[in-house]
C-alpha cells in the first residue's frame, strides 16, 4: 500500500497602482493538504483573499471584497479512467472525468462546474460630502456554469493538446436593495505543442478568447426595480507563446493582443451610469444630492497589444540540507489606445444640460519584472521547503497622453411635469486638437513604479 502526503502554506500580496486617485491591492493566504492512498487521492484547503481597488474620474468608485474559501475533493485513478469531484463553500461543485491509455499516449478530459461567486461591493460617492445621501453601495454576486473539454496526445518525444472552455453566468435578482446583476458569456480555445530533446524541452501554443458581458446595477424597493447601471462589453483576446526549458534555465516569450468595446445604445434608460434612478422616490433627496442629478453615457473602443518575455535561473547548493536562490527577469512592452465618447447629462430644477467629450487616451510602457528569492530545503523521510520571494516592477519609460480632437458642450431646455417651464443655453465650439501630457506622464510613472508583489511559503512532503 503506497501512501503519500503533501502540505503547503503560502501567504503573499500584490500591491500596485498607488496614487491619490487609483489604487489596487490584493492579499492572500492559503493552506492546502493532500493525501494519496494507492489510486485514491483526497485533498483540501483554505484560502483567504482580500481585494481593494479605487478609481476616480467624475465620480469616486471603490470596490472591496474579502473571501474565505474552503474546499475538499477526492479523485480516483483507475486503469483507463479517472473520476474526481471538488466542493467548496462559495458554493461550487466541480466534477471531472478523464479517459486515457495506460501508456499516456492519449487522454480525453471533461470538466463541469456550477457555483456562486461573491465578487464584492462597489460604492459610488457624491461630489459633495455634506449631501444628505453621500454614498451608494451595491453588492455583486455571480452565478456561473463552467465547462471544459480537452484532448492530449503523446507521440514519442512530442505532445499536442487542444482544449475548449466556456463560462456562462445567469442573471439573478437577490432580495437586496442595491445589487449588480451580470450576464456573461466567455468562450476560449487553446492549442499547444511540445517536444523534448535530451535535457531541452520546447513548447508553443495559441489561445483565443471571446467575451460578451453585460452588467446591470439594480435598485429594488418593494415591487419596484430600477436600473441605474448598464454596461455592455465585448472583448477578444489573442495569445501566442513559446518556451524553452533547459534546467536550471527557463525562458519564455508571449505576445498578447486585446480589443474590446462597449456597445453604443443612445436610447433612454440605457445610460452607463444613472445614479438618480438609484434613490427612492423623494424630491428632497433628488434635489439635495447634486451628483445624482447627473447621468453618464460612456462609449469606449480599446485596443491593446504587448510582448512579454524573459527567463529564470536557479542555483542549488547542498544535498540533504540545501539552499536554492533564484532570479527571474522578464521584460515587457505594451501599447494601448482607448477612444472614449463621454456624455454627461445634468438635470437641475427645470433645466437640462448635456456635455459631450470625445478624447483618446494612449499609453506606451516598457520595463521589466525582477524577482529575487530563495528556498531552504531539507530532504529525508519528510521533505520540507521554506521559500520567500519578492517581485519588483521596474518601468523604463511610461508615456501617457490624452488627445482631444473635439470639445463640445451643449445645453438643452427641459421640462418637469405639466406646466413646467424650461431654460437652457446652447454652446458649440469649433473642433480643436489638444494633446495633454506633461503632468500626466509624471502621474503615470508613479502609477507603475510602486508595483511589487511578495510571497512566503512552506511545504511538507512525505
Amino acid at each position: 500500500m503506497a501512501v503519500s502526503n503533501a502540505g503547503l502554506a503560502n501567504c503573499g500580496g500584490l500591491f500596485f497602482l498607488h496614487t491619490d486617485d487609483k489604487h489596487l491591492a490584493v492579499k492572500y493566504c492559503s493552506v492546502t493538504d493532500s493525501l494519496g492512498l494507492d489510486n485514491i487521492g483526497v485533498y483540501g484547503g483554505f484560502r483567504h483573499i482580500a481585494v481593494r481597488g479605487r478609481y476616480s474620474e467624475s465620480w469616486d468608485l471603490i470596490g472591496t471584497d474579502e473571501l474565505d474559501i474552503a474546499n475538499a475533493g477526492v479523485e480516483g485513478k483507475f486503469k483507463y479512467i479517472s473520476l474526481g469531484v471538488n466542493v467548496s463553500n462559495l458554493p461550487l461543485v466541480l466534477s471531472s472525468l478523464s479517459i486515457y491509455r495506460p501508456d499516456s499516449l492519449f487522454r480525453f478530459s471533461t470538466r463541469i462546474g456550477r457555483g456562486t461567486l461573491d465578487i464584492g461591493e462597489i460604492r459610488w460617492f457624491s461630489e459633495h460630502e455634506d449631501d444628505i445621501v453621500h454614498e451608494l453601495a451595491a453588492t455583486w454576486e455571480s452565478h456561473f456554469l463552467y465547462r471544459e473539454v480537452s484532448a492530449e496526445a503523446k507521440i514519442g518525444r512530442q505532445r499536442v493538446g487542444l482544449s475548449g472552455k466556456f463560462l456562462q453566468t445567469t442573471p439573478e435578482n437577490p432580495e437586496k436593495e442595491y445589487y449588480i446583476r451580470d450576464s456573461i458569456n466567455i468562450a476560449a480555445l487553446e492549442f499547444n505543442y511540445g517536444i523534448s530533446i535530451g535535457r531541452n524541452d520546447f513548447a508553443a501554443g495559441y489561445a483565443f478568447a471571446d467575451a460578451d458581458a453585460t452588467l446591470y446595477g439594480i435598485f429594488h424597493k418593494e415591487t419596484s426595480y430600477k436600473r441605474f447601471l448598464y454596461l455592455p462589453i465585448e472583448a477578444r483576446l489573442h495569445h501566442v507563446y513559446a518556451s524553452w526549458d533547459h534546467k536550471p534555465l527557463r525562458t519564455d516569450l508571449h505576445f498578447v493582443h486585446l480589443s474590446g468595446s462597449t456597445e453604443k445604445n443612445p436610447d433612454r434608460f440605457f445610460e452607463t451610469l444613472a445614479p438618480n434612478r438609484a434613490l427612492p422616490t423623494s424630491i428632497l433627496k433628488a434635489l439635495s444630492f447634486v451628483f445624482l442629478q447627473k447621468q453618464f453615457r460612456v462609449d469606449t473602443d480599446i485596443n491593446v497589444h504587448g510582448i512579454f518575455g524573459g527567463g529564470s535561473y536557479k542555483w542549488v547548493f547542498g544535498n540533504k540540507y540545501a539552499i536554492a536562490p533564484h532570479v527571474d527577469l522578464h521584460g515587457f512592452y505594451a501599447a494601448g489606445e482607448a477612444d472614449i465618447h463621454k456624455k454627461t447629462e445634468t438635470t437641475l430644477l427645470f433645466t437640462y444640460r448635456s456635455e459631450t467629450a470625445h478624447f483618446t487616451r494612449n499609453l506606451n510602457i516598457a520595463g521589466c519584472f525582477l524577482s529575487l528569492g530563495t528556498e531552504l530545503r531539507r530532504r529525508g523521510n519528510a521533505n520540507i521547503a521554506l521559500e520567500y520571494g519578492v517581485t519588483q516592477l521596474i518601468p523604463f519609460f511610461v508615456n501617457y497622453s490624452e488627445t482631444w480632437p473635439s470639445d463640445v458642450g451643449e445645453s438643452e431646455p427641459g421640462q418637469s411635469g405639466p406646466g413646467g417651464g424650461g431654460s437652457g443655453q446652447s454652446n458649440n465650439e469649433e473642433p480643436a486638437s489638444d494633446k495633454r501630457s506633461g503632468d500626466l506622464e509624471a502621474e503615470s510613472w508613479d502609477l507603475f513604479r510602486n508595483g511589487f508583489a511578495t510571497h512566503l511559503g512552506i511545504s511538507i512532503r512525505f
